[in-house]
């Protein structure tokens, strides 16, 4: 093989190389974007599972409000049912 051919060789390697490392390159932008993709929506995600978060705490509370008020309701129907019995055997 003469110099002529193998620098020839050598170039077309180069080259080869070259396109693969072009190819990789945009391969990781294309990597970069879908990362950066999946971070945004991460990012939603954790905002939209805070807010429900809220929503289930407000809930709770609300549901501790409704007991009370069922136990006070429950109280005084006891208290009305024994005042509805004494007065009938008051009569």
């Amino acid at each position: 093989m003469e110099n002529e051919e193998f620098q020839k060789l050598i170039l077309e390697s180069f080259k080869k190389i070259d396109e693969n490392f072009k190819d990789i390159k945009n391969k990781l932008r294309e990597h970069d974007q879908h990362f950066i993709d999946l971070k945004t929506l991460a990012k939603q995600h954790h905002e939209e599972l805070e807010k429900v978060a809220i929503k289930v705490e407000e809930l709770n509370l609300g549901q501790v409000a409704i007991k009370k008020d069922l136990s006070t309701i429950e109280l005084v129907t006891a208290n009305n049912w024994g005042d509805i019995a004494r007065l009938k055997s008051a009569k």
